[in-house]
């Protein structure tokens, strides 16, 4: 399976909106794993999820805005096994609507994502040959 593994960036549900905001910033991430006490995976947040708000967050003092990051993420992920196939991760991408799949070890830990970037790149590599240019 292709996926993001190693020193994933995350976010602690405690975590001020203005620190995930920084990070989409700063990287080229589009997804945040959310956790609690640094290990039980919660949810995840997205640039989408910052623009549900009803109006723009207020930047306040060292970027801070006063919202929760716990407050805007989204709660209902799905989670995949690191063994699943490309093809059951690309269904769960288009039945669920989802633009990213956590990858959990048996016991819940969060060792890796999926996006529909890589899920993208994947399949490019896979099928598409390469161009005669």
């Amino acid at each position: 399976m292709i996926m993001t593994t190693g020193d994933l960036i995350t976010a602690d549900i405690a975590d001020d909106l203005g620190v995930a905001i920084e990070i989409f910033r700063q990287g080229r991430i589009s997804h945040i794993p959310v956790l609690s006490d640094g290990s039980r995976l919660l949810g995840v947040i997205s640039p989408a999820d910052i623009l549900k708000l009803p109006t723009p967050p207020p930047v306040a003092k060292r970027g801070r805005i006063g919202i929760r990051i716990g407050e805007v993420m989204t709660k209902n992920i799905e989670t995949v096994r690191p063994t699943i196939h490309l093809r059951q991760a690309a269904q769960l991408f288009i039945s669920g609507g989802f633009h990213s799949l956590l990858v959990t070890a048996n016991d819940g830990e969060l060792v890796g994502i999926v996006t529909s970037s890589d899920l993208l790149r994947a399949l490019i590599g896979e099928y598409v040959p390469p161009s005669s240019d």
